[in-house]
């Protein structure tokens, strides 16, 4: 339930900013639609991966550490992700 208040927070926050995903412009149809959800799953999907990877090797992981971590990494892949386009690269 988290993860979905999360992620909807995020595509309306973010909406314009999630619009311009790379390399939507070179699909059409159903693969665009695809792509547009998928990257940003994609993003969520690494930035959980990599608080699993803290939670295991953590000796102590808290939950405040841990959405820490993940709000971090989902923040940083989405900068990695999303910037080159918005930035003109």
């Amino acid at each position: 339930m988290a993860l979905g208040l999360y992620l909807s927070a995020k595509f309306l926050v973010l909406s314009p900013v999630l619009a311009q995903v790379p390399l939507l412009d070179r699909m059409s149809g159903v693969l665009a639609v695809l792509w547009y959800w998928a990257v940003p799953l994609a993003v969520v999907a690494l930035a959980g991966l990599v608080v699993s990877v803290y939670t295991r090797h953590s000796a102590r992981a808290s939950l405040f550490g841990a959405f820490f971590v993940f709000a971090l990494s989902d923040t940083l892949l989405t900068f990695g992700v999303y910037g080159p386009s918005l930035f003109g690269g």
